[in-house]
């Protein structure tokens, strides 16, 4: 019975694992392919990491949900404040870039958090 219920819980960790790594994976390609010219591939890889980062937060709700509302709120406000230069022009030097910035280090924060957490957790809750 002990073996069973070990195996589970070895199996929901890699699961977790596997969810973490693939962040890391489509995080650093959608940043290495941040040019222009490689419009697509990045839209891919955001897609892939907007699918991992919704599965991490189904597994942090129950054993984490400060960790999963701080993932959501990352992602809300990062579609606020990237859909700004689109409804305004901010000129250079403007209030907008620092806001950019800041947004930006706050997704990297709550990322690096919700990945340390997925590594750290010994159970995977909900189905995925």
């Amino acid at each position: 019975m002990e073996t069973v219920e070990r195996e589970k819980e070895m199996k929901n960790k890699l699961k977790n694992k596997t969810i973490a790594i693939m962040i890391v994976i489509l995080f650093g390609l959608y940043i290495i392919l941040s040019a222009p010219a490689f419009s697509l591939l990045q839209f891919i890889a955001g897609i892939g990491m907007l699918i991992f980062c919704i599965m991490a937060i189904v597994r942090l709700w129950k054993q984490a949900r400060l960790v999963a509302l701080a993932s959501i709120l990352s992602f809300v406000l990062a579609f606020i404040v990237d859909s700004i230069p689109s409804v305004a022009s901010p000129s250079a030097g403007s209030f907008y870039f620092y806001l950019n910035n800041l947004n930006t280090l706050f997704g990297i924060v709550v990322e690096l958090w919700v990945l340390i957490t997925l590594f750290r957790m010994k159970d995977a809750i909900g189905a995925v």
